[in-house]
């Protein structure tokens, strides 16, 4: 018969595991009681790599003995001299750590017992990233390393001067915008587009025109574009220029494709609409799929069925009528329905998120308003005893998904995002407070002026702050804060409560710019 599990720590020397891999970041020691300072140190040269890029070095080899090292860097120069502290602010070199394992084993009583071992974990120690980039531009750098080994309290360092070697190159342009997206050229005047606007550190470029060279000349070094003084029309001609820009520094040449500019030309003046788009609006059809825009990750599901979660309703919010173009059809809403009997108990606290597709809005970046708008409603929300609501739902934004909710870097919104609740003139910033907004107010957020239960709300997240983002991902949370099932009978007890999402969509208008 087993004892209650204890813990045992054992007296042993730390044991240190070594992550699988090819070839061995760290050399053997044929003597286990030796122990001397790290030697050898060595990476690969790093060539080639983009002016303000992500950059990772390999993992290098050390002869530590087979002890993994911590590692710090202490300085980097260029060709010329040792730059300041700034350019370390962005450069990380992981190390080794401390840890435990525990292993089961028996002991001399026949118990289950269990041993915690202290190790070191290597943690692809010596590896150095560089994120966040905005220091290291085309040139040579050269990285001083310290290593470090611990044995038995005692510590030996060496530092390697020049260890690590860094050639970076141009950075490359992603994209061409024009602002505004259609411009008119009238044939026999002096006219002009605006200048190209390419989003790069150093935009040192020469543009080249690669198609209707007889109807179009192209300013070699502002991008802006007039007519050929040969050229000429009968009515009105929409064109579409492609351009091939050559990185000055390095004669590399990137090719662009026509699609970031309308030229209409005329005889007499055109006035041109501004453009208006909505770049993404998914039907919400049900299902875990981003073919519909979404996808749902839910924990703490039992008992609720999967018909519960998020399913499609077609009860659609009045305030969206108004603004969904003719194109967008089909589509639905869907809903936390938060409802099954069992045990006693009608509500549960079901931890719930529908994660938006990623959308690149950097192609909005120059001469647009973009926003993000979402429809929502929540009902049957019946507060704890102690007048606090049991849930919410919550808005997230982020630029980096990993595909885990866990481990994804979010953002919350809710209390900056413009809300108008149908029936109601105002707009207000911050999410209602759910639920009929009565009784005690422990969280100190009720407000009996903005009470949305069994309401549709129209929500706006302004989306200028984030127009770089080129994996935008915007998520919605059911939340609870609430940890065991609930109960709601007869106007007695609390529950969870439901919510339905509709009409999640994010548009870009174009704007007069300066």
């Amino acid at each position: 018969m087993f004892r209650s599990r204890k813990i045992v720590m054992t007296l042993f020397a730390a044991i240190l595991i070594v992550c699988a891999c090819e070839k061995s970041s760290f050399m053997a020691n044929s003597d286990p009681n030796s122990h001397f300072a790290p030697t050898n140190l060595s990476y690969s040269n790093i060539l080639n790599a983009r002016e303000f890029d992500e950059i990772k070095s390999n993992v290098p080899t050390i002869n530590s003995g087979g002890i993994p090292c911590f590692y710090k860097v202490l300085s980097v120069r260029d060709t010329i001299a040792q730059l300041d502290d700034s350019y370390l602010d962005c450069v990380s070199i992981a190390s080794a750590y401390f840890d435990t394992i525990y292993s089961e084993g028996i002991d001399e009583n026949g118990d289950s017992v269990f041993f915690e071992t202290p190790i070191i974990k290597p943690n692809n120690c010596g590896q150095i990233t560089i994120t966040e980039n905005d220091k290291y531009a085309q040139g040579d750098y050269y990285f001083t390393i310290e290593a470090t080994s611990h044995k038995n309290g005692d510590s030996l360092k060496t530092v390697f001067d020049d260890a690590f070697y860094l050639n970076v190159v141009p950075e490359l342009p992603t994209k061409i915008l024009y602002s505004p997206f259609s411009q008119n050229l009238v044939v026999g005047e002096d006219m002009s587009t605006t200048e190209a606007y390419v989003p790069m550190n150093d935009p040192d470029v020469t543009f080249v025109l690669t198609n209707h060279e007889d109807k179009l000349i192209v300013d070699s070094s502002t991008g802006a574009f007039s007519l050929n003084p040969s050229y000429t029309v009968t009515e009105p001609e929409t064109v579409r220029p492609s351009l091939k820009l050559i990185i000055n520094a390095s004669q590399e040449e990137v090719s662009f494709e026509s699609g970031f500019l309308d030229i209409v030309i005329s005889n007499t003046p055109i006035d041109l609409p501004g453009r208006e788009t909505f770049f993404f609006y998914p039907n919400l059809l049900y299902g875990n799929n981003t073919q519909f825009g979404y996808l749902k990750y839910t924990f703490n599901q039992e008992p609720l069925p999967n018909n519960k979660i998020w399913n499609n309703t077609n009860t659609l919010p009045p305030l969206a009528l108004e603004e969904r173009p003719d194109t967008i059809t089909d589509n639905k809403s869907i809903l936390m329905d938060n409802l099954a009997w069992g045990g006693g108990a009608n509500s549960y606290p079901v931890d719930s998120w529908v994660v938006m597709n990623a959308q690149d809005i950097s192609q909005y970046s120059y001469g647009y308003d973009v926003r993000a708008v979402y429809h929502y409603k929540q009902a049957e929300v019946r507060y704890l005893p102690s007048g606090a609501t049991p849930s919410d739902l919550e808005v997230y934004i982020t630029n980096s998904f990993t595909g885990d909710v866990a481990t994804t870097e979010w953002t919350q919104v809710n209390e900056i995002l413009k809300c108008k609740i149908t029936d109601q003139e105002e707009e207000f910033i911050g999410t209602p407070y759910p639920g009929d907004n009565e009784g005690p107010d422990p969280d100190g957020k009720k407000d009996l002026t903005r009470v949305a239960h069994y309401k549709w709300v129209r929500c706006e997240l302004d989306l200028s702050p984030y127009k770089d983002w080129t994996q935008f991902t915007l998520a919605f949370r059911y939340a609870p804060y609430h940890k065991q099932a609930l109960n709601y009978k007869n106007g007695v007890g609390s529950r969870f409560g439901n919510y339905w999402i509709s009409d999640v969509n994010y548009k870009a208008t174009e704007t007069e710019m300066d």
